[in-house]
Formats: structure tokens, C-alpha cells, sequence
């Protein structure tokens, strides 16, 4: 009876063990801190990236399996943010890239681009998809694309406008 007891209650135990103690997950080493306190870094090893976002707001979710980017979701799931980064084997011109993506915005049901700005090194791509805002800037970076997407819905606009921003002026390119 002992041995059946500790065969059912085991594996439990053992699973239970770390909240038990007080012990923590591991902590994802791609996720940092930064000097503002509702933010924090997300570092992709892979293409050599960086970018801030509103941790209190956004879920890091796992990073993709083939390491070019992750995904970020409200709690609600009203809201995305992914990032990424792709070699640049089909040597697109930063204005072949952006018309590409206006005509996949606008193609959209619902989907109208409102903002589309060349860049020095990319470009910038906003508007409307159906009841959602979308912003999406990407950046050449030698042979690199770096890319960021942000998706909420327009009800929300005043909550996510500034998280926008700050994500958006941080994306950078951290090893070259």
C-alpha cells in the first residue's frame, strides 16, 4: 500500500518541489532588463537584434524554432507584436520590399495603408486592417532584414500607440 501511495503521489511531489521551496523557472536568457521599468529586451541571437517591449502588456511567447524572431501577445490576445529577421537572399531593394508590403496590406478585406515612409535603411508601413491598426517597419541591415509588426485593435489605439513607439525606436541591430 506504501509503494502504491508514493508510485501515485511521487510524481507530484516532484513537480511540486521548486513552487514548494520557492524556486523560480529559469529565466529565458533572451529576455532582459532595461533602465525603464514597464519594459524590457527581447536579444535574438540569430540575426543579431534587439528591441524593447511593454512586459506588463505583452507575453513573450516561445521563440520560433528555426531562432528568427518571436511572438508577443496581450493578455486578452487583442494585441501582437512580432518580431524577426531574415537573410536577405533575394537581394529585395528597401523599395521593392515596402510596395510589397502595401499591396499584401491593401489586398486585405478591410485593409487600407494610411502610412507608407521610405527609410534611410527600410521602411514604414501603417494602417487599418478590418478593426485592427497595424504598424510594420523593417530595416536592412547589410544583407539582414529586421522586422517588427504591431497589431491592435483601433479601440485601443491610446493604450498601444506608446508601446508602438518605443518598440519601434528600439529595434536595432546589435552585432554586425
Amino acid at each position: 500500500m506504501v509503494m502504491n501511495m508514493l508510485r501515485r503521489f511521487l510524481p507530484l511531489a516532484l513537480a511540486l518541489a521548486p513552487i514548494i521551496v520557492g524556486q523560480q523557472p529559469a529565466a529565458d536568457p533572451t529576455i532582459s532588463r532595461t533602465d525603464d521599468p514597464d519594459f524590457k529586451s527581447y536579444t535574438n541571437a540569430r540575426f543579431g537584434y534587439t528591441v524593447k517591449f511593454a512586459w506588463r502588456v505583452l507575453e513573450a511567447q516561445q521563440e520560433a524554432t528555426n531562432g528568427d524572431g518571436r511572438e508577443f501577445y496581450s493578455a486578452d490576445g487583442k494585441a501582437k507584436m512580432a518580431v524577426w529577421g531574415q537573410n536577405n537572399v533575394l537581394k529585395e531593394s528597401i523599395a521593392d520590399k515596402m510596395a510589397a508590403s502595401v499591396k499584401r496590406r491593401a489586398d486585405k478585406p478591410g485593409g487600407s495603408v494610411t502610412l507608407q515612409k521610405k527609410l534611410v535603411n527600410g521602411y514604414v508601413v501603417s494602417g487599418k486592417a478590418g478593426t485592427k491598426i497595424f504598424y510594420e517597419k523593417e530595416i536592412l541591415s547589410g544583407n539582414i532584414w529586421l522586422g517588427l509588426l504591431f497589431e491592435y485593435e483601433e479601440a485601443s489605439k491610446g493604450t498601444y500607440d506608446k508601446y508602438v513607439e518605443k518598440a519601434v525606436a528600439s529595434l536595432t541591430r546589435t552585432n554586425h
